[in-house]
């Protein structure tokens, strides 16, 4: 066969093939829609208030102390003798003003949960497909589905707090993190499980939820890798906090001169 012959029957089978092709991209398109749209509808099951609760009160404690070690810093840096600590105004202001450039920023990037959503998101599309996605909203949509995402989300949310607690980055006196605590206790009490809850016979598609897959592995990857990666953002935001208010520096410095300049 020449070489023309053989470019013109490749020219042929190119020109059969395109359809195919341009059939299974959009058919591959329809499945990664249909996915997105079921791992949307899973995630929308959930209640991340006492994940994000838990995290706040531990995100607004670890602000107090990092303005205050900066602060401290920032005060021997200028050559202020033990006079200077959070007993005087000065400090006190100057807290308050770092404090705002922290609270600023958890507005902006931790109060919305979006920061939950992509988590939660990322460790869906890696492990489950659209069917098993969708087959565990069904679930949750249902009497005994509900309950058992309440208890899910309620210990979630009490890992999350036991984490800090347990490490000891959470101090339940602290003073000006006491609305947090507030907040995050009137949102457990809300939520508590119910006594009265119990997974019988009745609810046969319930109890086998949570025995074999998908419901065994969702809740596998929510209680080992996907709280994992909750604690490492919100470890990685406290550091983020700290770098913010380092920033803030200039607006600190005329507080720290005056009390020099008083001294």
């Amino acid at each position: 066969m020449s070489i023309r012959c053989r470019l013109g029957v490749c020219a042929l089978l190119v020109a059969f093939a395109a359809p195919v092709s341009a059939q299974e991209a959009a058919q591959e398109d329809e499945t990664q829609r249909y996915r997105g749209e079921a791992i949307d509808r899973l995630i929308d099951s959930h209640d991340f208030t006492l994940i994000a609760g838990a995290g706040r009160l531990f995100l607004k404690q670890s602000a107090i102390k990092a303005a205050d070690r900066l602060i401290g810093q920032w005060g021997r840096e200028a050559g202020l003798g033990m006079d200077w600590d959070s007993r005087q105004p000065a400090w006190q202001q100057a807290r308050g003003v770092l404090l705002e450039r922290a609270e600023r920023l958890l507005l902006r990037r931790f109060d919305s949960q979006i920061w939950v959503r992509d988590a939660w998101s990322a460790y869906l599309g890696a492990a489950f497909s659209g069917e098993e996605a969708d087959h565990i909203a069904d679930h949750f949509a249902t009497e005994g589905g509900r309950e058992q995402r309440r208890l899910m989300d309620w210990f979630l949310g009490e890992f999350v707090l036991f984490n800090y607690t347990f490490t000891e980055r959470i101090q339940y006196d602290m003073p000006g993190a006491q609305e947090e605590l507030r907040r995050l206790q009137r949102a457990a009490q809300e939520r508590l499980p119910r006594e009265d809850v119990h997974f019988t016979t009745r609810f046969e598609d319930t109890l086998a939820f949570i025995g074999r897959d998908p419901g065994l592995k969702y809740w596998k990857m929510l209680a080992i890798p996907l709280l994992g990666e909750i604690l490492r953002r919100i470890d990685s935001m406290a550091r983020e906090i700290e770098t913010e208010m380092q920033s803030g520096r200039s607006e600190v410095q005329p507080l720290i001169d005056g009390f020099a300049a008083a001294s």
